[in-house]
């Protein structure tokens, strides 16, 4: 099998596949810092 001819549609499939994965680590990194924020809040209220 030629590899040209196999890289061409698993090339497109990968750059799909690879900018979900980017925007999931995005969207769960912001998760984590919304959470982190509110966690910090909640603390700061509590001791106060």
């Amino acid at each position: 099998m030629n590899k040209y001819g196999q890289d061409i549609p698993l090339t497109k499939e990968q750059i799909e596949i690879r900018g979900y994965k980017r925007r999931n680590l995005v969207l769960v990194i912001i998760i984590i810092i919304l959470i982190a924020i509110i966690g910090i809040q909640i603390g700061v209220m509590l001791t106060r």
